[in-house]
């Protein structure tokens, strides 16, 4: 939403897009999307159920054509280039409601992150706040990781994020992102959805793009210092030969192989 905005496209110093839907869309497409990609050879549907050594909540379309490394993973990943897919789940009326069950929901992403520490991306990122500064310091310092089953962490915190279905629920959360509370929402702020351009095509994102962007980036239409600006600090390790090109040219694969960038 914000390189739509602010840039008509992707943000130029950043590497990836993601996708949000409400959750009962989001089980009806990943009821659907595995039977449909296994008909457009190279593409998979990775979740965390079906996929082996998958450690993620949320699910991801990966292309086998273009492998990359995450530089900044405590064991350096080896992966797929990807497009992340949220599910968008309700939360309870009330402030004091909605409080207890962000505070349940939090703990249970903490003990998952624990239990896939090692493969933790941006453990180290700038930016964060105290409290996940301290759980990070636990875990480098404490052996956390080993007595945490994830597949056993990732169930618990999906039983906990459905608790309130979106279609009767006044208030949603994409509560698997970076931003956690930041991106929960009044219901109409999604509304049924609007167009916007992102790289010459037209793509649905929320009905009140305002509320969004301020409530998640404050000045959104200011870009951050040069100094703050970067992506998920992946490099290029091997594509099928003129892959890269034949998506983006030569002259631009190039500069966004030699600048770690991900061409998703």
């Amino acid at each position: 939403m914000l390189g739509a905005v602010r840039h008509k496209g992707y943000i130029p110093w950043d590497d990836d897009t993601d996708v949000a839907m409400p959750r009962e869309d989001y089980d009806r497409f990943l009821q659907a999307a595995e039977s449909y990609l296994s008909d457009h050879g190279g593409y998979k549907l990775e979740t965390y159920e079906k996929t082996a050594g998958y450690f993620r909540y949320f699910s991801r379309v990966t292309d086998r054509h273009v492998k990359m490394r995450f530089v900044t993973s405590t064991e350096g990943l080896l992966e797929n280039v990807w497009v992340d897919i949220f599910p968008l789940d309700g939360m309870p009326d009330g402030k004091f409601a909605s409080k207890i069950h962000a505070l349940h929901m939090l703990y249970h992403r903490a003990m998952y992150m624990f239990s896939i520490f090692s493969k933790f991306e941006h453990p180290k990122r700038s930016g964060r706040p105290w409290y996940e500064k301290f759980l990070i310091w636990v875990g480098y310092h404490f052996p956390v990781e080993k007595f945490l089953e994830p597949y056993k962490r990732l169930m618990l915190m999906d039983k906990a994020m459905r608790k309130y279905p979106t279609v009767s629920s006044n208030v949603w959360i994409n509560f698997m992102s970076s931003y956690k509370m930041k991106e929960m929402f009044p219901r109409e702020v999604f509304g049924e959805g609007r167009l916007y351009e992102f790289e010459g095509m037209m793509l649905k994102g929320p009905q009140d793009a305002e509320t969004y962007l301020t409530q998640v980036y404050g000045d959104y239409m200011s870009p951050p210092p040069i100094s703050e600006r970067g992506g998920h600090c992946v490099e290029i390790i091997e594509s099928e030969s003129g892959y890269l090109d034949k998506l983006f040219g030569g002259e631009q694969c190039h500069r966004n192989v030699a600048g770690g960038g991900t061409p998703t």
